[in-house]
């Protein structure tokens, strides 16, 4: 049923390099999800094509296309945490946390929403880029990261 499928669907790409089908995105999403790193992704890629098809791919994408799939996969994150959160009642609790590597702060944006008795994360963001550490500047980049990407995806 998969080969069926398969046929169906066009190749994805700006048109300047290799285009791929969209199931190979996904795929490529599904693993960076899961944490894989995009280094290992390629040798992954040939060993699935091995087991369920008998031989190796052909074409595998390249790294530097898997690094920008990445972008696919945050903004999937942001519609679906707008989609959650704009339907919920209220939420709960709003969870932050920050660090910073080489003097650039991150702030990362987890919501809670209760459901049925229990607390369900919502992931806003996972990296908010903070002028410095002050409490002021990591309020106000809660606030853009709000207001900016939920609110114009509801």
């Amino acid at each position: 049923m998969i080969h069926l499928e398969i046929k169906k669907e066009r190749p994805l790409g700006r048109g300047g390099g290799s285009t791929w089908l969209v199931h190979i995105i996904l795929l490529i999403c599904d693993m960076l999800v899961n944490g894989t790193p995009p280094q290992a992704i390629r040798k992954n890629i040939q060993t699935s094509s091995a087991a369920f098809t008998g031989k190796e791919a052909e074409s595998v994408p390249s790294v530097n296309f898997i690094r920008r799939c990445r972008v696919i996969v945050q903004i999937m994150n942001e519609t679906l945490a707008a989609l959650r959160l704009g339907k919920a009642t209220s939420w709960h609790q709003l969870f932050t946390d920050g660090t910073s590597r080489r003097q650039i702060s991150f702030q990362n944006l987890v919501i809670a929403l209760m459901e049925d008795g229990n607390l369900d994360p919502v992931i806003v963001s996972s990296c908010m880029v903070v002028k410095d550490e002050t409490s002021d500047n990591q309020v106000k980049s809660i606030l853009d990261t709000v207001s900016t990407n939920l609110f114009t995806m509801c």
